[in-house]
């Protein structure tokens, strides 16, 4: 575990000087810090965020993680997929984001669909407009499959479940809402669940 300790120049709010210092942690890992109880203000830990006063002396303890945040499985001149670990968003206005670590390399690049920051698997990238527009596309149509692996405590009494649910997207802010009840200009959207095998518990 590693240590970093500064002094605070101005007022500020505690994790906007946290992001300054460690701008390597995304916002999950810095809001990590917090809950794993990790950062102290002169001598206190904080649980929380708080409001700084200049002078004030910040202690926080994380772990560098050296891994890389991907790693390509396929690349042409088309499509990039690449192996995502957990722990980073793949897309995002705010925060440390694969897409933007991925540009640093490769200059046209488009995300054409999301996993969530703590899922691990695959994500595809368009290297041009034109596969970004046949991607979308595909995505839209179902004509890739996704599929996820999920580790579940607990015994689980079925051996297959299908789940119906609706969905409304909204693409000026990214944002998707789910509904129970199928709703006007929601689309309908299943998952399937099925038991592949029993672990110890």
């Amino acid at each position: 575990m590693e240590k970093i300790e500064f002094k605070v120049e101005e007022n500020i709010e505690l994790g906007k000087a946290l992001r300054k210092a460690l701008p390597l942690l995304s916002n999950y890992q810095i809001e990590k810090l917090f809950k794993d109880k990790d950062v102290k203000v002169n001598g206190v830990r904080k649980t929380k965020p708080c409001t700084l006063r200049k002078g004030d002396i910040v202690e926080a303890y994380f772990v560098v993680n050296n891994e890389p945040w991907c790693e390509t499985v396929f690349e042409d001149e088309n499509v990039m997929v690449v192996s995502k670990r957990a722990g980073i968003e793949v897309t995002s206005e705010d925060d440390r984001n694969l897409l933007d670590i991925l540009r640093l390399s490769h200059n046209e690049l488009y995300a054409v669909h999301r996993i969530d920051r703590n899922t691990q698997g695959l994500v595809v990238f368009a290297k041009n407009t034109q596969a970004e527009s046949e991607l979308l596309k595909a995505f839209k149509e179902r004509t890739i499959i996704k599929k996820y692996l999920l580790k579940v405590k607990g015994k689980v009494n079925i051996d297959a479940v299908k789940h119906k649910m609706y969905l409304k997207k909204f693409s000026e802010n990214s944002k998707v809402l789910i509904s129970e009840v199928k709703t006007s200009g929601y689309e309908e959207i299943v998952t399937h669940f099925h038991l592949v095998k029993y672990l110890d518990n």
